[in-house]
């Protein structure tokens, strides 16, 4: 290969800047393959610097112009030997502009706003940053080589394929290998794709022993049906292959009248039978076990009635009302469509689940779509996690749910990964994912949110398919923007108007001989209660229950008046509206079947069982505690207990008949035992694995807001009993999972006080410190044991603290926050790295051996390192600076204007010198009567000397230095 031959062309800025151009030179030169040009290396007083100069530019291929502010004024004014290499080097330029469109000079600019004149506008390497050094080179590199940024790719695609939808289906094998483990290409994706020019060839062809030959030609959707068969035919004729029959599987349907594949076979002289079949007909058909197709139906929903949903459609960005939520997503589930999955949103009583069991019992086993339906409830999979633990469980596709699904039901035979993956890309299977915002809750960092979305975008691409219904209580999962990326459609449930709940009513009444006048006391009443979503539609909550007090009353022969009260609970709740139906509910039984315990303990009591059993759980639970707390009247009690319109009994079971009451009960049983300081097992393990962008947590933050003077009193009564379990030793009363139950729960309340309560640095270190039982007052050096740090928090003072036995996970303010004194033993740093903060007061001394670093080993050794450039930077701009008064081996006196002040280090500024002349560093002399000279105090000389001519800061000097930084 012919040397590339380079010359550099720069000013001499400085002895550093001269060092840096150095540098790239050698970095070049090392280079076999280059040759460099450079007057540290071709030019001495000896040689003609105009010829050198001349021949330099003229014979280089391509010429470097490192550009500084020095090197534009020199250029621009056509000064020195800068200028005349302008000259020069201009009329190479524009002479390539005008015959090849094309310059060889190429700027490395080293300064902003530094380009010379002539060069405005023309390409330039940005090399100012010296952190980025090495990227900039392999870029120069690759332009040294004529190489373009990217190689160009094969053509594999048509502009035809964007009308459909650029689907690109790339499982053709794990498809064939369903049935078929022994195959082989005959022409894989890349030999099958052909866009050159007009045409359009995309498909596979495959050959399959088992242990007859069978051949398979797979269609692309991108792809055109004659333009593919055409060349799979002569694919096949020149692997000597002539089949007697082969399988064609296709995106779509073949119209009758169409035997495309058939005469394209034929015309290339190939006498084979085709059997075609679409890629879903083939799952359902021969992929599918017949046990799998017809999973047991989810249970219906009595009464089901429509609620109206909106949505912005993508093309448009117009607000779409759909009257018929049911029968929209039943049309939008089973077509394709550019919609990746369909995200329903709305708050607990809603009907999300109502709406999911009717999709699914309309959907389920379609053999005229070959489709049928999985219907996976968050509540199922909370209580599978509740029995066996998170184990090692991590969720970042939509299999790793239907896997956890499954083995709580106890499905016999699972889909494998590839078949299931298969399934939903054909559209043979519809997914519906009730309640993922529970999900992310329970799993918390081990649900990769981001991965789950786009694994449903990657299938969707596939094929287009549309069959993922997901529903949620809020929308936090991720930004609008993103979920348009990702091809996500967003629904908003509207609840019930006037019209649409009395049809509701009316239909669940419609067996009595009454029924319109009982559907008049059932509007009537809704309409006294006056209970409203904030756009005025009726919660399907309040609906249903307000029927099912009507329906109690006929069956049990009274007429009781259903009152919601807005009078505050006796226990603590952020008495809102659900809050207030709850209890007007609970207050209305206690009444009508004389229950014998008040209120408050029936809540209790139910909160409880959630907890343990989620919002299903044994008759024989109940009645056992109850027997052990009433006694005599457990049995009493219990019987009157199992009427209440809130709870249905389910065989040997009690279950919620709502299922958003399961958060409701699990977060008013946080509240009682976060407000009465009590160490309850089933709380303190409910706290620790809160996430913060729950429904839940959401909760907990609006009665933090409201009671927050009450809040920080329990704050300082829990935590430390928390921080002593925390930090106690497993033993027969408290189990490993107890204590790590209770540092998470520590890491909960911390975090859910401090996100409600905005506060100064100062603030929020001494309210920390009043709930850990610590005095901010004290100046003295502390210790703090058991703090336990998640995710955002704000920034802290940890001077004069012992941290002790504590744990930092994803605390990315931590090198942000404020140490002296500080002292860390026996504490552990998760994900708390900040590469960005370089100039952290945290420094590795401060951390004992007993401690693990995590990712702040690699922070450390980056701050250590940007330590060292800044030391020596400050050591340079230094020695420069002391240079003005310190000549060959004697010290001189010097005018101001001549002084080498720095922009680097503060208090080597100009405006800072009178500070210097202050504290006895430098002397004013008079002299010299033709300006004020200055120069070196003679007691500060010696330390100057010796810095100058060994390098070594003594004590002095690095006062000096530590005052001038």
């Amino acid at each position: 290969m012919e040397k590339i031959k380079v010359f550099i062309s720069y000013s001499w800025d400085s002895s550093e800047h001269r060092a840096w151009v150095k540098k790239l030179a050698d970095t070049l030169e090392e280079i076999e393959e280059i040759t460099v040009t450079w007057d540290g290396y071709d030019l001495d007083s000896l040689v003609d610097k105009n010829f050198f100069m001349e021949t330099g530019i003229y014979d280089a291929d391509y010429v470097l112009v490192v550009a500084t502010a020095k090197y534009k004024a020199k250029a621009d004014g056509r000064q020195n030997g800068v200028g005349l290499e302008t000259f020069l080097a201009s009329a190479v330029h524009w002479d390539g502009m005008l015959r090849d469109k094309r310059s060889k000079l190429i700027v490395l600019l080293r300064e902003a706003d530094s380009m010379p004149r002539y060069l405005e506008g023309h390409f330039y390497l940005d090399f100012s940053d010296n952190a980025r050094y090495p990227g900039r080179v392999e870029e120069l590199l690759a332009l040294l080589q004529g190489k373009a940024t990217s190689e160009r790719p094969k053509k594999r695609r048509s502009l035809a394929s964007f009308t459909e939808g650029a689907y690109d289906f790339t499982r053709v094998e794990e498809l064939i290998q369903v049935n078929h483990p022994n195959r082989r290409a005959l022409v894989n994706s890349s030999d099958g794709t052909d866009f050159s020019g007009s045409n359009r060839v995309k498909y596979e062809l495959w050959e399959t022993k088992s242990p007859a030959l069978n051949y398979f030609l797979a269609l692309h959707p991108s792809g055109t049906i004659t333009h593919s068969a055409q060349h799979a035919a002569q694919q096949l004729i020149n692997a000597g292959v002539r089949p007697s029959d082969i399988t064609v599987l296709r995106p779509r349907v073949a119209r009758p009248e169409q035997e495309l594949i058939g005469r394209c076979f034929a015309d290339a002289g190939l006498a084979t039978r085709v059997h075609e079949c679409t890629y879903k007909e083939y799952i359902w058909d021969y992929c599918i076990d017949a046990s799998l197709k017809n999973i047991e139906p989810p249970s219906p929903i009595e009464n089901y009635t429509n609620q109206a949903l909106t949505y912005i459609k993508s093309e448009t960005g117009e607000l779409v009302r759909v009257d018929s939520a049911l029968d929209h997503i039943v049309d939008v589930l089973h077509k394709p469509s550019k919609v990746a999955a369909h995200l329903v949103v709305a708050p607990g009583g809603m009907g999300k689940t109502s709406l999911c069991l009717s999709v699914a019992k309309q959907l389920h086993f379609r053999e005229d779509l070959r489709s049928s339906v999985i219907l996976i409830q968050a509540e199922s999979i909370k209580k599978y996690v509740a029995e066996r633990g998170l184990l090692q469980s991590r969720i970042e596709t939509i299999y790793d749910i239907y896997e956890l699904y499954a083995k709580y039901h106890g499905h016999g035979r699972l889909f494998e990964r590839s078949t299931f993956d298969l399934a939903v890309v054909c559209g043979n299977l519809s997914i519906i994912i009730d309640g993922l915002d529970e999900l992310t809750s329970l799993f918390q960092e081990r649900f990769d949110v981001s991965a789950f979305l786009e694994s449903l975008k990657h299938l969707h691409d596939q094929l287009g398919s549309s069959n993922v219904l997901l529903t949620t209580r809020n929308n936090v999962l991720a930004e609008e923007t993103r979920l348009e990326a990702l091809a996500i459609e967003r629904y908003e449930l509207l609840g019930f108007d006037a019209g649409s709940c009395r049809r509701y009513v009316s239909r669940r009444l419609a067996g009595y001989t009454s029924s319109a006048a009982l559907t008049d006391k059932v509007m009537l009443q809704i309409e006294k209660i006056r209970i409203r979503d904030n756009d005025g539609r009726i919660i399907p909550f309040l609906a249903d229950i307000s029927t099912t007090v009507v329906e109690d009353e006929l069956r049990e022969g009274k007429t009781d008046e259903f009152d919601v009260s807005d009078d505050s609970t006796p226990y603590p709740s952020n008495n809102d509206v659900t809050d207030h139906i709850v209890y007007s509910i609970l207050r209305r039984e206690n009444t009508r079947h004389d229950l014998e315990i008040p209120e408050i303990e029936v809540v209790e009591l139910i909160s409880d069982l959630v907890i343990d059993f989620g919002k299903r759980w044994p008759i024989s639970e109940m009645r056992e505690r109850l027997q052990i707390l009433y006694e005599a009247r457990a049995k009493s009690i219990a019987s009157k207990l199992e009427l209440n319109p809130l709870l249905l009994s389910k065989g040997e079971d009690i279950e919620l008949r709502y299922s958003f009451l399961g958060s409701y009960f699990e977060v008013l049983l946080m509240l009682r035992s976060f407000m009465h300081t009590s160490l309850e097992k089933g709380a303190i393990r409910a706290f620790s694995r809160l996430d913060q962008d729950s429904e839940e947590a959401q909760e907990l933050k609006h009665f933090f807001r409201a009671n927050l003077s009450d809040v920080e009193k329990a704050l300082a009564a829990i935590v430390p009993k928390l921080r002593e379990q925390a930090i106690s030793e497993p033993s027969s009363k408290i189990t490993r999972t107890d204590i790590e139950h209770a540092k998470g729960a520590i890491a909960s309340l911390l975090h859910l006080y401090f996100t409600i309560h905005k506060l100064s640095i100062h603030d929020t270190t001494e309210k920390l410190l009043f709930f850990f039982g610590l005095s901010a007052e004290d100046a003295s050096q502390r210790t703090l044991a058991g703090l336990y740090i998640k995710g955002v928090f704000p920034t802290l003072d940890f001077s004069n603290l012992i941290i002790t036995q504590s744990r930092f996970h994803g605390y990315r303010n931590l090198m942000a926050c404020r140490f002296g004194g500080t002292k860390f033993m026996y504490s552990v740093f998760e994900d708390c790295a900040d590469l960005a903060i370089t100039n952290t007061q945290l420094d590795p001394s401060m951390i004992d051996t007993t401690c693990d670093l995590g990712d702040l080993r690699e922070a450390f050794s980056i701050a250590q390192l940007s330590k060292a450039e800044e030391k020596a930077m400050i050591h340079s701009e230094v020695s420069r600076f002391l240079h003005s008064f310190f000549r060959g081996d004697r010290f001189i006196d010097n005018k101001r204007q001549f002084i080498k002040f720095s922009s680097k280090v503060p208090g080597l500024a100009p405006d800072k010198f009178d500070r210097l002349l202050a504290e006895g560093y430098f002397l004013h002399t008079k002299a010299k009567t033709v300006a004020d000279f200055y120069e070196v105090a003679p007691d500060f000389k010696p330390s100057v000397r010796k810095f100058l001519s060994d390098g070594y800061p003594d004590s002095r000097l690095k006062r000096f230095i530590a005052e001038v930084r």
